[in-house]
């Protein structure tokens, strides 16, 4: 089930670009980032996709960790987060953190964007193993086998970390959330569906 219905506050002036169907453009340097409310209630197994515009790692601010859709963290939990998790950047990675047990779960380091392209990225947790997927295709998978990720409840950041000033350089165009982990045959469909508008 897609979970919808949010509403984000933009920070510091993110632009729009109307090229490729509409995007938003955060610029680091600027610290640009939105935020929203959590939903309310944790979801346990979930995907997080985004379409971006990778504008290069280099530009990114703040140094470690940065996001690119992240639950908010305020010493619980981090139900989601997609961008890079261990404060060894750059990373991209998806993860869940649990709050004073096991830690974090997250994808593979060493996966890199490259500057000027435009990604599909999908995390997704199902109890057990953390994915994620670059444009269709599965580019990491972790298994854990912790069970259920948790609420942290603070709020959802796109573009910044989750409890700090590291900002992600880039154009989001799509953000989707899930409160189901995606099958892979799920994730291919929402690339196929998508990819013209972007000319992958």
């Amino acid at each position: 089930t897609s979970v919808s219905g949010k509403t984000f506050t933009l920070y510091n002036g993110p632009t729009y670009d109307p090229s490729y169907g509409g995007s938003l453009i955060f610029d680091s340097s600027s610290s640009q980032y939105a935020e929203s409310t959590s939903f309310g209630s944790a979801m346990p197994h979930w995907s997080a996709e985004a379409w971006l515009y990778h504008l290069g790692e280099t530009n990114i601010t703040g140094g470690n960790s940065p996001a690119i859709i992240t639950e908010i963290y305020n010493y619980t939990n981090i139900n989601f987060t997609l961008g890079c998790t261990n404060d060894n950047y750059p990373n991209l990675q998806a993860g869940s953190f649990w709050y004073g047990s096991h830690g974090w779960a997250a994808s593979a380091e060493g996966i890199h964007l490259t500057p000027g392209n435009f990604y599909q990225l999908v995390a997704t947790w199902d109890g057990v193993d953390m994915k994620l997927y670059i444009n269709g295709v599965l580019a990491s998978s972790v298994y854990y086998g912790y069970g259920d990720a948790r609420l942290g409840g603070a709020g959802i950041r796109l573009m910044r970390r989750w409890d700090g000033d590291n900002y992600w350089h880039g154009e989001l165009a799509i953000v989707r959330m899930y409160d189901t982990a995606l099958s892979p045959i799920a994730v291919t469909e929402n690339f196929y569906a998508n990819r013209k508008r972007f000319n992958l």
